[in-house]
């Protein structure tokens, strides 16, 4: 019987020892959405990751961009906690830079694009 007993409670200690509690923390995503609009054509994506800080400079040098063309009634980059939804084409798992993004098209324009060709206008 002490045996039996001995025995469950190795398996339950390895049970709860093998289980990964993640936090909130794990699963927040950091996003740039990225609109312009040149010769009457908009053009509106989103892309988002885990990795805030690659996002956060992605984006920062997205709109340093715009701002160097004096393009800012032209076009934006805003840093922010996600893509929203509605999108026309999500492309899940691609790697910018060796980081894993997902890329949110809005645009009827930007949804036709096969998603290597989305991620390779970024």
């Amino acid at each position: 019987m002490k045996k039996m007993i001995l025995a469950s409670m190795v398996v339950v200690a390895t049970i709860f020892t093998g289980c990964e509690v993640s936090s909130s923390e794990d699963e927040k995503v950091t996003s740039c959405d990225m609109n312009s609009a040149f010769w009457e054509i908009s053009r509106h994506t989103c892309i988002e990751s885990k990795d805030q800080s690659y996002i956060s400079n992605y984006c920062r040098e997205e709109m340093a961009d715009i701002k160097d063309a004096d393009q800012e009634d032209q076009a934006s980059a805003v840093t922010g906690t996600g893509c929203s939804g509605g999108a026309k084409k999500t492309c899940d798992n691609m790697l910018l830079d060796g980081v894993p993004i997902t890329i949110y098209a809005y645009d009827e324009s930007s949804a036709k694009d096969a998603c290597e060709q989305l991620l390779s206008s970024l």
